[in-house]
């Protein structure tokens, strides 16, 4: 089982490509500032490899990445996993059009996954070929974050093999399913380098929401004929971008929230009456930080956010 990092990644593009490391470096940053930051060096450079039509791997090779090595980012990724659980397919329909959804859980020897299939013809082939302990091989999938969990999104693009020769997992490593790393507990002064960040503190500023059209497979911004790079094929919908600033004491830091309206941690069609009762409260925020390339402060993009009742913080705090 084979997972490239990202130095073996950018050595492959510029001996194949005929590329200076500099120049494919410069790409790949301008990439990730491209997406707002929404991907990792390894998924930017992936898509900058697809632009410059460099397999990063060898098609008779076994290229499929261990459920451990999983980062939310990664796109045309392979997984294999032995069926654990498989869901109950749910069917929708969205402006006019209908779809279908089914969850799967998956495991390999250092972990578990959920995998979730959106396309139809992949959902009947897994509905009638695939059963609990069957070995499943799925190629040209996204890795997602949900909820602080990593995720598998297998779209109309994505390939499946069940019972794949040449492929053995043994004990499936028990447990919960695989987290997106640990977050830092942190004061927000002392969160200096780009990761994975746990803030508590309070709102003193909150923005008007800004809304746009996404792709309802990957929830990047579709451009102006409603379409999606990736996915031209999928629904449109709407998201919300919500910014705010946190302060807990020691600095303060821009958050920057995406959700859809129904997701979002105050009512946004009441916008001024709840921005009113949210102001001064105390939240737990969870997201990644990066920095801002004008301001050179960091920000975050919020995963999770939680109200804290500091009257019970209070108290755990004096007991303990």
């Amino acid at each position: 089982m084979m997972n490239k990092s990202y130095e073996t990644i950018v050595e492959t593009i510029v001996k194949k490509a005929s590329i200076s490391k500099w120049e494919l470096e410069s790409r790949i940053e301008k990439k990730i500032k491209e997406l707002d930051g929404f991907i990792t060096k390894e998924g930017a450079a992936h898509i900058v490899a697809l632009e410059l039509k460099v397999k990063l791997f060898d098609e008779n090779q076994k290229t499929n990445i261990q459920i451990k090595d999983l980062v939310p980012g990664m796109i045309s990724a392979t997984v294999v996993g032995k069926l654990l659980q498989k869901y109950e397919m749910r069917e929708f329909e969205r402006n006019g059009r209908r779809g279908a959804v089914l969850p799967c859980l998956v495991g390999d020897e250092t972990g578990r996954v959920r995998v979730v299939f959106w396309d139809l013809i992949l959902i009947k082939k897994i509905e009638k070929e695939l059963s609990e302990g069957d070995i499943i091989l799925v190629k040209n999938v996204r890795i997602r974050e949900n909820s602080g969990f990593v995720e598998v999104h297998a779209g109309a693009e994505a390939a499946i093999k069940i019972n794949p020769e040449g492929y053995y997992i043994g004990t499936v490593l028990g447990g919960s399913l695989a987290p997106d790393r640990s977050y830092n507990v942190s004061d927000i002064e002392h969160a200096d380098n780009p990761g994975l960040y746990e803030f508590t503190g309070q709102i003193l500023q909150i923005f008007e929401p800004k809304r746009f059209l996404a792709c309802s497979e990957c929830s990047k911004k579709v451009d102006e004929s409603g379409k999606c790079r990736d996915h031209p094929g999928a629904d449109s919908t709407e998201r919300v971008i919500l910014n705010f600033f946190l302060d807990d004491g020691t600095s303060n830091i821009r958050c920057s929230m995406f959700s859809s309206e129904s997701e979002s941690f105050i009512d946004l069609n009441n916008f001024e009456e709840e921005k009113g009762k949210t102001l001064f409260g105390w939240f737990t925020v969870k997201g990644r930080t990066n920095t801002n390339n004008v301001s050179g402060r960091p920000e975050i993009i919020v995963n999770s956010i939680e109200h804290v009742d500091v009257k019970e913080r209070v108290k755990k705090l004096v007991e303990n």
